[in-house]
């Protein structure tokens, strides 16, 4: 990810996740603006992203499982 100059995770955050807004009500009974994390997009990409770092192992066996 660095080498996409992916360093923080507001910069992956922008490349590979939307955000919506949506209006709630607070304890105090107000409304207020919330953002969240709706989807993502770009997914082959950040599955690649994934792949190139993640590996599981199966307790008691010595079988690699790849992304």
């Amino acid at each position: 990810m660095e080498q996409q100059n992916i360093k923080t995770f507001d910069a992956w955050a922008a490349i590979f996740a939307k955000k919506s807004v949506d209006y709630e009500f607070s304890v105090t009974n107000e409304i207020v603006q919330k953002e969240r994390f709706r989807y993502f997009i770009k997914v082959p990409e950040l599955a690649a992203f994934y792949a190139e770092i993640w590996e599981l192992r199966v307790r008691g066996s010595e079988k690699r499982l790849s992304a």
